[in-house]
């Protein structure tokens, strides 16, 4: 159900640790001429794996309860028959 969802994150977290890379790169270009410490993207980045998993855990859990009542839905239905 959340594949989509999933990609997408994972598409945006990608593109994000590409920029981060382009960032890290032209700030070593200009750290002779401006100093800047920055700060750590790192928690954004793992935010993105948490978004992920909790995508991908609430995914399989729908996808376990549909399943589970799919299969009691068609014992009652059987029984009514």
């Amino acid at each position: 159900m959340f594949t989509t969802l999933h990609s997408d994150l994972k598409s945006s977290r990608d593109n994000l640790k590409s920029e981060i890379e382009l960032l890290n790169t032209i700030k070593d270009k200009v750290s002779d001429l401006v100093s800047y410490s920055g700060s750590s993207h790192t928690s954004t980045v793992m935010n993105y794996n948490f978004l992920m998993n909790q995508v991908k855990n609430l995914d399989n859990s729908i996808i376990q309860y549909e399943s589970n009542h799919a299969s009691q839905d068609l014992v009652a239905f059987k029984e009514l028959l």
